[in-house]
């Protein structure tokens, strides 16, 4: 009865304040509620419903390129499909920002979408995000889907940097968490919770991370291993070009020794033909004659062979420049090779770090959820 006594005062003195301290006190409630919200079929203020509505985002697209169409086509995904009685989101896209603004001061729309200019180094997309705070726990609920969907978007997008917007969001979830200046109705609801907090309990313990995190960690293994493939490769290749040039070169200076010693037995040649011509006025011998046409055929049969062994060379030199070409273009296949494994690498360390960070806020989840239930089990009993 003591206690039950203080808890009164306490709650009459909370109602005086301005600034109530039960807000501060129950606002992992609060945020767990919207997470359940966001995700499960219960209405808090009634306790019954079919869930939580369609989030009516509007967007607007100042330059319309692929990178903006893959965005809206991403989003597109969570908007009703066939045979579904609704979607988790609503797209609207909007021609100039006074339209977006005009339909954002009507309440159409609860969340806006600038999409910015395309950062062409890694082909990020940067976003403005504009919201309606009239109506603060619904805005708050909207913004949490909103992120949510956006971080799957940038998962997609591996290259997509999202950090700045999600800090903003933060920012605004922070705000309008500051905003909210009254819970007059939920004690009220205090019991209709036990069901959408035991439901998210569950969902949360039953999110495993190991199993990406250890596939994340192989491909960090295969990361590396890769690299050093192509670090070898690359050296191998160039070892192999300085091969070929020095072969070029070594092959080069035999065919202009053969083209000499060619030449050289063609002028023999000539020589021999023309004594051989004039053998008669000479007075040359007929055994000497027969020597000079034995010696014609042997030298004609060493320049043919020479020849053959020139253009043998020449069509060497010539595969030698055709290796080397493929071997460049090779070494340009495994520079692009490396650019792609560079940006898959950095894509997967981007997204371990989202893992890390879910993980983190899983485990705050479950903590929050459980200091939850037992605050509301303490104020019940």
């Amino acid at each position: 009865m003591k206690l039950f006594t203080i808890a009164l005062k306490e709650l009459k003195l909370i109602k005086t304040q301005k600034i109530s301290l039960m807000l501060i006190f129950f606002f992992p409630i609060i945020t767990i509620l919207a997470i359940g919200i966001a995700f499960g079929n219960v209405n808090i203020f009634t306790g019954t419903g079919t869930g939580f509505s369609e989030v009516e985002i509007g967007i607007l697209v100042p330059e319309n390129n692929d990178q903006s169409q893959e965005l809206i086509s991403s989003l597109r995904q969570y908007e009703r499909k066939a045979g579904e009685e609704k979607g988790l989101i609503k797209l609207i896209q909007f021609g100039s920002e006074a339209a977006l603004e005009e339909a954002m001061n009507k309440r159409d729309i609860k969340i806006g979408i600038i999409v910015g200019k395309i950062n062409k180094t890694d082909e990020s997309v940067d976003l403005e995000l504009i919201y309606d705070n009239s109506t603060l726990l619904e805005t708050q609920v909207t913004l949490f889907v909103t992120e949510t969907i956006l971080n799957e978007v940038s998962y997609r997008k591996a290259t997509q940097i999202l950090k700045e917007m999600i800090y903003n969001i933060e920012t605004i979830k922070t705000t309008v968490s500051q905003e909210i200046n009254t819970i007059q109705n939920f004690i009220n609801q205090l019991e209709s919770t036990k069901n959408t907090l035991d439901n998210l309990e569950y969902k949360v313990n039953a999110i495993d991370l190991t199993s990406i995190k250890s596939q994340l960690n192989e491909f960090d293994s295969y990361y590396v291993d890769a690299k050093n493939t192509i670090s070898n490769t690359r050296n191998e290749i160039y070892q192999a070009q300085s091969n070929l040039s020095n072969y070029k070169t070594k092959i080069q200076n035999e065919r202009n020794k053969l083209v000499s010693y060619r030449d050289q037995l063609q002028s023999l040649k000539t020589q021999l033909t023309s004594i051989r011509n004039n053998a008669n006025s000479l007075g040359v011998p007929a055994y000497l004659i027969n020597q000079i046409i034995s010696a014609e055929n042997q030298i004609d049969s060493l320049i043919y062979e020479m020849s053959q062994t020139i253009n043998e060379l020449d069509q060497a030199v010539i595969d030698i420049d055709t290796t080397q070409t493929k071997l460049s273009q090779t070494l340009n296949d495994l520079t692009k090779v490396g650019s792609q494994l560079d940006s898959a690498n950095k894509s997967v360390q981007s997204f371990k770090t989202t893992i890390n960070s879910m993980e983190s806020t899983l485990n705050e989840i479950k903590s929050m959820v459980s200091e939850t239930k037992a605050s509301r089990e303490s104020i019940l009993s």
